[in-house]
């Protein structure tokens, strides 16, 4: 898996890294941190490092930032104020880092925790690469979104779960990214 990462990398590491955001992305992580009150700091490291990733792998950042907005409710939940997860994503096997128990469907559950933003940003992406069913959106063309959140979404194939099993969900993040403007990232 790591080294279908790294080919990817190479093939689309033509174009040059970003290392700080415009004025334009600067103000939608402003607007994002007070609407939802998530520190905004974090918040622009969050969009320099999903639009590295779409450069590097061809991840759309918009949506990325758009799952994160959603699942983390604007970087401000309890699980990212606690672990820096704002994915939501779960501490399951073969996850072997940091994890932050908290109650959650009925049980404790452990999540992932997360340092800085590169660290949620590249496990978001091991784990598109980790899963059959999510893996499907990596067959998207570069910059897709509707065509990655389409594959992300609940299936009702089995063993097909999708990202998250809101059947409103594909529709939820495509509200943040116009909402937001993170088509311009």
């Amino acid at each position: 898996m790591f080294a279908l990462l790294q080919t990817l990398h190479a093939v689309h590491a033509q174009a040059p890294r970003p290392n700080q955001l415009d004025a334009a992305e600067k103000k939608i992580a402003a607007q994002i941190a007070s609407v939802y009150g998530g520190p905004q700091a974090y918040i622009e490291q969050f969009l320099l490092e999903a639009k590295i990733l779409e450069l590097e792998q061809g991840i759309p950042a918009s949506m990325v930032v758009g799952i994160a907005v959603l699942e983390s409710g604007g970087f401000s939940s309890f699980l990212f104020e606690h672990a820096k997860n704002p994915f939501g994503m779960r501490a399951t096997h073969p996850w072997q880092g940091d994890t932050f128990v908290m109650y959650h469907e009925g049980a404790d559950a452990p999540f992932r925790k997360y340092v800085h933003a590169k660290e949620a940003i590249q496990d978001f992406s091991v784990l598109l690469y980790s899963h059959a069913w999510l893996a499907d959106a990596l067959n998207c063309p570069d910059g897709d979104v509707n065509c990655y959140l389409n594959k992300l979404s609940a299936s009702t194939k089995p063993k097909h779960p999708g990202y998250s099993r809101d059947p409103k969900w594909g529709e939820k993040i495509k509200g943040i990214i116009q909402r937001y403007g993170l088509k311009e990232l």
